[in-house]
């Protein structure tokens, strides 16, 4: 897809993110499971993955906005910082963690709240391809999740894109819908 064209989606999926039209559409997956079909099914598929989430793990989760969260940060990685490198999937009671690894020059301390900003870049990335949309979508769709995205130092010095995103266990997520029904009747 060529850039312009890339943007004016962005743009889009921005303004129906704002007019509250990005509407949610759950269901049960197990999050560690659609991560690793998302990166594959997008070329992805050779980046690290891992998981200490176990099989029966399942969660309700709306899969588009996951499989956008997921889609630009390993884009961000490819075009600022050589590919990512690792994929890690966690979870405990309350949330999930979505942690996307690369090997570039990190992000400066200065600019890690920024960047999660429409139209910001980090200063190594001026140079390269990209709207300064990215982030701010992934941003957008983790707070829809009732989550953040935020970025820290890798162990190599590169950077970390961390994704929280609540935990919604099935037997909730049919409670909710039980609950909103008899509102309606």
């Amino acid at each position: 897809m060529h850039r312009f064209d890339r943007t004016v989606l962005d743009l889009l999926e921005l303004s129906r993110l704002d007019a509250g039209a990005g509407a949610t559409s759950e269901e049960t997956i197990h999050l560690a499971k659609f991560v690793q079909q998302v990166a594959a099914r997008h070329g992805f598929g050779e980046v690290n993955f891992t998981t200490t989430l176990d099989l029966s793990d399942e969660t309700v989760l709306d899969r588009r906005r996951i499989e956008r969260i997921v889609l630009n940060l390993l884009e961000n990685a490819r075009d600022h910082a050589g590919g990512a490198t690792a994929i890690l999937v966690t979870g405990d009671q309350s949330e999930f963690l979505i942690s996307i690894e690369d090997q570039g020059v990190g992000v400066a301390q200065s600019e890690r709240d920024r960047i999660f900003e429409r139209f910001a870049r980090g200063t190594s990335s001026r140079n390269s391809s990209g709207s300064g949309l990215g982030l701010a979508i992934v941003q957008e769709h983790a707070r829809a999740l009732h989550g953040k995205a935020w970025v820290e130092t890798s162990s190599s010095g590169g950077a970390r894109f961390m994704v929280s995103i609540a935990r919604k266990l099935p037997t909730e997520a049919n409670e909710a819908n039980e609950a909103n029904e008899a509102k309606l009747l």
